[in-house]
């Protein structure tokens, strides 16, 4: 199995970019993150907005590189490496912010009971 540095490193499961498609809350720039958090290292922007078509997204433009690139424009916690990929700033708020979010949500899925239909009972 991979390892994943990001998400070894925030202690967060890795999250799966088709979970926050069509949320409310979820932006381009967060499907970024998010991209990136599932990877668990940088990515080019092809490779990113590739992995976000391949889960479905569609870009407001049509040209999704584009449409990241807008999102982004230098936003925290989205960083462009020396190489001139995009990684994480594992040390910025917002990606701290936004771990504690998706460990939240990963221990409400373990510990909240599945809802059971009622049984119809034979007359």
């Amino acid at each position: 199995m991979n390892t994943n540095r990001y998400c070894e490193r925030l202690a967060i499961p890795r999250p799966a970019v088709q979970d926050f498609i069509g949320r409310r809350d979820t932006s381009l720039l967060r499907l970024i993150v998010i991209a990136l958090l599932e990877h668990g290292a940088p990515l080019s922007m092809e490779e990113i907005a590739d992995r976000l078509v391949d889960a479905g997204v569609r870009a407001p433009s049509g040209d999704m590189v584009r449409s990241l690139r807008k999102a982004w424009h230098g936003l925290p916690p989205v960083i462009k490496e020396p190489d001139g990929t995009m990684g994480l700033d594992l040390e910025s708020w917002e990606l701290k912010h936004l771990a504690w979010e998706l460990g939240r949500e990963a221990s409400r899925r373990r510990t909240l009971p599945r809802r059971q239909r009622p049984r119809c009972r034979a007359t």
